[in-house]
């Protein structure tokens, strides 16, 4: 399966993200990266980390207009989210409510982990953020856990991806076998095969909308 152990470098030295797509529906994804105080962070939260995006190219929008967040009428399943969501460890969605900026508590710092919900169109009982797939807000269960986050050489990040063949959200869309594998050909087209591909260059773009 495409279950395993992956690595990312800072993306202020090396622009690469993990992406994972299945078993989302079409247009709804993960994105990981790694960020550190460095070169253009160099004003960044220490010790910075793991960051970890839910993507919805289906969201109302234009954009990040469309806020939803614990405690709203209806969420998750109103639909309610932002296009490009930063999962904020801390569970807080300051950057929905407007609270604050982002924060060192957004990023997933080793012993944290990051795992499935339960499937509810109403916040109540399960942990939020998690991994259930939201589009159109047709909450899923897609079983995905990121966990054993470890902190690695040169400031690397090294996590586990669990669960990629547990939920079906998008049926007719099986998981492809095989963990990815850096190759020279590091675009996105190149690898999205794969359950979980690495990407390179278009990270930052996305993550700068949220530490300014």
């Amino acid at each position: 399966t495409s279950d395993g152990t992956y690595t990312l470098r800072p993306s202020e030295l090396y622009p690469e993200a993990y992406v994972i797509s299945s078993p989302y529906p079409d247009g709804e994804y993960l994105v990981l990266e790694v960020r550190r105080p460095l070169l253009f962070d160099g004003l960044m939260w220490e010790p910075g980390g793991l960051l970890i995006y839910h993507v919805d190219d289906n969201a109302p929008g234009p954009g990040n207009q469309v806020r939803g967040f614990p405690g709203q009428s209806g969420w998750p399943g109103n639909g309610n989210h932002y296009t490009v969501s930063l999962l904020q460890q801390d569970g807080e969605y300051g950057l929905e409510k407007a609270i604050d900026n982002g924060g060192i508590e957004d990023f997933w710092a080793p012993g944290t982990t990051l795992g499935p919900g339960n499937g509810e169109t109403v916040a109540n009982t399960a942990t939020y953020p998690n991994t259930d797939s939201y589009t159109f807000g047709n909450i899923q269960v897609t079983g995905l856990t990121i966990t054993n986050i470890q902190d690695g050489a040169e400031g690397s990040v090294t996590f586990e991806v669990m669960g990629l063949s547990g939920g079906n959200p998008s049926a007719g869309k099986p998981p492809s076998p095989g963990p990815a594998n850096p190759t020279s050909d590091n675009s996105a087209a190149a690898m999205k095969s794969d359950c979980v591909y690495l990407i390179c260059g278009s990270m930052l773009l996305i993550a700068a909308a949220f530490f300014q």
